[in-house]
């Protein structure tokens, strides 16, 4: 799995969410919020540890996804618990 791809969807979604009168931001949102929903099961594994199996990745990985569910707003409530079903 690519790492960087999980920061540059959290910035689409940071984009897409903070700046709503772009032309192309729910198009961003959507984008990052899908990206997130498809890496979370390749960059963490089912005992809950990022795939690197380093506290570095694991930490920055979990503030990215902390982020995403604050920002996803009302689709953060299944944010996570529908992709990792």
């Amino acid at each position: 799995p690519n790492t960087h791809l999980t920061g540059e969807a959290v910035g689409l979604l940071y984009v897409g969410t903070c700046l709503p009168s772009l032309r192309h931001a729910r198009r961003w949102r959507e984008a990052g919020l899908r990206t997130l929903r498809e890496e979370v099961t390749r960059q963490v594994l089912p005992d809950g540890m990022h795939f690197e199996r380093s506290t570095g990745y694991h930490r920055y990985t979990l503030e990215f996804y902390l982020h995403a569910v604050l920002l996803a707003g009302d689709d953060g409530s299944p944010f996570l618990r529908d992709a990792l079903a």
